[in-house]
């Protein structure tokens, strides 16, 4: 249950990207210590973007942020690669372990952590996937209120590149190991918009899952 604070219609919510972390080897349950969470606010809530590549299907069991147990969003099962999203209401502290629990092996890991503050709901007010890939890009179109946040992460197993992202500002993109990368982007739209498309372009990428949410 959200604070009358974090539901007040008049309050328009803002958010900081504050860091990522990756993790190149084959576990159930990763640790990232000491992960950026912001400015400390009894109304912050932290989201983190999951990125993961794997073999098999595989499904997020458990999470916690700086100690605090996570609520997953988006947990759909898919073996490859794919971005999942967690959060909690973290008011204290500038620094958390983040500890992610999947429900078997995954191949490799990594997160990105944001603040939100003033949110009227932890739930997304859209989301959209992408899996079809034309040259290098892939997209996903979603329907956005105005004063919207979105959060977007795409995790690709077969591209060495750096990945450009079009209506987003790229926020982290790493290298995991030869093939596989992981980069999240995010944005405040000031004008709502019923048909907004995010693009993610790397040269050679050819694999992979697009996923986009927004929150207000």
């Amino acid at each position: 249950m959200l604070s009358h604070a974090l539901r007040a219609a008049s309050i328009k919510p803002s958010f900081t990207y504050n860091g990522s972390a990756i993790d190149g080897t084959d576990l159930t349950t990763y640790t990232f210590s000491s992960v950026s969470i912001g400015t400390a606010a009894t109304n912050r809530l932290i989201f983190v973007t999951v990125n993961s590549v794997a073999s098999a299907n595989r499904l997020i069991s458990s999470a916690t942020i700086g100690g605090i147990s996570a609520t997953v969003i988006e947990s759909t099962p898919n073996a490859g690669a794919s971005t999942k999203i967690i959060y909690a209401v973290v008011p204290t502290g500038t620094t958390a372990t983040i500890s992610i629990t999947f429900d078997g092996t995954v191949l490799r890991c990594g997160v990105g952590s944001y603040s939100i503050y003033n949110l009227k709901s932890t739930s997304p007010v859209s989301r959209a996937n992408g899996s079809t890939w034309t040259s290098g890009a892939i997209s996903a179109t979603l329907s956005v209120p105005e004063n919207a946040i979105i959060l977007a992460g795409v995790s690709n197993s077969t591209n060495s590149n750096t990945f450009a992202w079009t209506n987003l500002t790229s926020n982290y993109d790493s290298l995991v190991d030869a093939t596989f990368r992981f980069s999240g982007a995010s944005t405040q739209v000031s004008t709502g918009s019923t048909s907004y498309t995010v693009t993610a372009t790397a040269t050679s990428a050819a694999a992979g899952r697009l996923y986009v949410y927004a929150w207000r």
